[in-house]
């Protein structure tokens, strides 16, 4: 064990002491209120629901990347216990529905507050982000035995919530888990299936007919233009990638991606950050040779449409986040942080003004692992 690594472990220690944050009922209220005034009708048909026998619910938390996790979850649930429906509750049920509506086994889309307050009507409800914990008294007898089998976990993430994340994903990856295996089976599944979220869309594709990879540079940027994720890699890295492409494959055309308030890249063909909805950047996704970026929402679209991927991880850990099937870029330097502190997404958690351990992975070892992909790939 190095000095980093030791460093980690202690931050890990500390963070995971820390208790769960409850649900702040009156929160839920407040928040569902102000939803029903601005939706009247989507709030209406809410509260009128009534679900049957075999309908549970399903609170899908977190951002792009947990919502097709939870899809990809579902899609087993259907495989294996096809008697049950969801009526699925999501922060922008409009979202939600693009998401989720193509599974056979959603019934309806909610604002997700309304989740906290109507749970009980089910006969059991999941709710979803890093793990998936369950709420109601008429559990399916089998469900519950196959979740004893991740009990230590369960237990741990009920007492602490995603200050023990950490722990929880470095002791699953020992075990050969990855972040699908541990959500399927702490929700009683036995299988976690393909991993792949099933979405349906019927946009054309703008560059159709075209020869062009896709690369997003922006990987949870929340805090304004100039305040990027500690698990973006540096933008003079991105533009020295792009120039490399550029004079490799002539005849290839390098298309960005990603949120309004992501800064472009000088050599790109085609820009289209902010400038497109989800479903048609799906469809430009499906498109392309392969895609390269960082740990965030469009990896996951990309193995939905199946394309090939070049994923670059610092700190989030490779072996559990990743998929199998993707070219997964590890950086040299230290990496696998993330929730060791609190706000490990924004601060270096060792100090450092930036993340060392995305810059430590370079412009050439990326371009490398794309002209292997691109050799592997028809």
């Amino acid at each position: 064990m190095n000095e980093e690594e030791a460093r980690l472990l202690a931050l890990e220690t500390q963070n995971a002491k820390k208790p769960a944050e409850k649900v702040r009922l009156f929160r839920a209220v407040r928040k569902a209120v102000k939803y029903a005034f601005a939706q009247p009708k989507s709030a209406l048909k809410t509260c009128l629901n009534k679900p049957g026998e075999n309908t549970a619910a399903l609170c899908a938390n977190g951002g792009l990347g947990d919502l097709l996790r939870a899809n990809a979850m579902l899609a087993q649930f259907y495989k294996e216990f096809p008697q049950y429906s969801f009526d699925v509750y999501v922060h922008n049920p409009a979202l939600g529905r693009f998401l989720f509506g193509t599974l056979p086994n959603v019934r309806t889309v909610h604002y997700e507050q309304f989740f906290y307050l109507f749970y009980r009507r089910y006969a059991f409800a999941l709710h979803t982000m890093q793990l998936t914990r369950i709420w109601g008294d008429k559990l399916p007898r089998e469900l519950a035995e196959n979740r004893l089998k991740v009990k230590p976990f369960i237990d741990d993430y009920e007492a602490h919530g995603e200050h023990v994340w950490h722990r929880i994903s470095r002791l699953s990856a020992a075990q050969n888990l990855d972040f699908m295996d541990l959500l399927c089976a702490t929700a009683g599944l036995k299988k976690a299936g393909d991993k792949t979220a099933l979405l349906k869309f019927s946009q054309q594709n703008p560059l159709k007919g075209k020869n062009y990879f896709t690369f997003s540079t922006s990987s949870n940027i929340r805090d304004g233009v100039h305040t990027a994720a500690t698990k973006c890699w540096p933008q003079e890295h991105w533009r020295e990638l792009i120039a490399l492409m550029a004079q490799a494959y002539p005849g290839m055309q390098a298309v960005q991606l990603g949120e309004r308030n992501a800064t472009p890249i000088p050599g790109a063909d085609s820009n289209y950050l902010g400038h497109t909805d989800l479903q048609t950047a799906c469809v430009i996704l499906q498109g392309a040779k392969l895609h390269i970026d960082c740990d965030c929402g469009l990896i996951h679209f990309a193995r939905a449409v199946h394309t090939p991927c070049v994923a670059l991880f610092g700190p989030t850990p490779a072996d559990f986040v990743g998929y199998q099937t993707n070219c997964n870029l590890s950086a040299p330097y230290c990496g696998n942080c993330w929730h060791v502190t609190d706000d490990w997404h924004k601060k270096c958690p060792l100090g450092f003004a930036c993340a060392k351990c995305m810059y430590s992975l370079t412009p050439k070892q990326v371009f490398e692992a794309v002209e292997a992909l691109l050799k592997r790939e028809p």
